[in-house]
């Protein structure tokens, strides 16, 4: 299969939204059913699988709006973004609510970490991004 491809909106579209599907199945999966993992790091792994999951999240709904889209518009990067975060608070507060898991306000501030570096990221790699004309 050819890269351009791979690269149509509707395959970027697709790529996200099975993302997002995996995230949230991950994020609402039962913590019995989470393997343990230990590594010796400053930062709690599940803050940096927080931090990963919102920088790729928001940087692929992104990069789908700017193939998608003609003109790219502040307010529409600004409105993705917060609807990563606002993603990111209603799954802690559903993990809240079940019987294995719990909601964390670190994991909130991990998810926004996440999503603004991931932002950043998209700004500054924007312009390589070939838009829809």
């Amino acid at each position: 299969m050819h890269i351009k491809k791979l690269l149509r909106p509707r395959n970027i579209f697709l790529a996200a939204l099975f993302f997002t599907i995996i995230a949230t199945a991950a994020f609402l999966m039962p913590s019995t059913k989470i393997p343990s993992v230990r590594i010796k790091s400053p930062i709690a792994i599940d803050k940096l699988v927080h931090f990963g999951a919102h920088f790729i999240l928001v940087l692929s709904w992104l990069v789908y709006y700017v193939r998608y889209k003609a003109n790219v518009k502040i307010i529409n990067i600004i409105l993705i973004s917060l609807s990563c975060i606002v993603y990111g608070i209603i799954i802690e507060v559903i993990q809240g609510m079940t019987k294995t898991r719990g909601s964390d306000f670190a994991d909130v501030i991990a998810n926004m970490i996440g999503t603004g570096l991931g932002v950043l990221v998209f700004l500054v790699l924007k312009s390589k991004i070939k838009m829809k004309t």
